[in-house]
């Protein structure tokens, strides 16, 4: 005996009980990228799981806030120009090719 599928209709299920994961706000000027979570909150940096499609963002600027190269203020943290140029990852060119 075969027991049919199971799916939602219309689209994936959904929880309206669950908590909204939370997002990160990405702004910028003359000085640099200012990055903010919403909501906000104190310690967000230490809870980079609550993020969701945004986890690995939240889990380099906490790196890049532990490497000196971002700043972090009570609400957001501020990586200026000159440390993202500092940062930046470059492509690798001194290899030997082997062509």
């Amino acid at each position: 005996m075969r027991l049919p599928a199971f799916r939602s209709k219309g689209g994936p299920p959904t929880n309206s009980g669950a908590p909204l994961a939370a997002t990160i706000s990405v702004t910028w000027n003359r000085e640099g990228i200012e990055y903010r979570s919403e909501p906000a909150r104190e310690g967000w940096l230490s809870d980079a799981g609550s993020f969701g499609a945004d986890a690995e963002l939240a889990m380099l600027l906490g790196q890049l806030e532990e490497e000196g190269f971002a700043e972090l203020g009570a609400a957001s943290v501020k990586l200026s120009w000159q440390d993202f140029i500092a940062w930046r990852p470059r492509p690798i060119t001194d290899r030997a090719s082997p062509y």
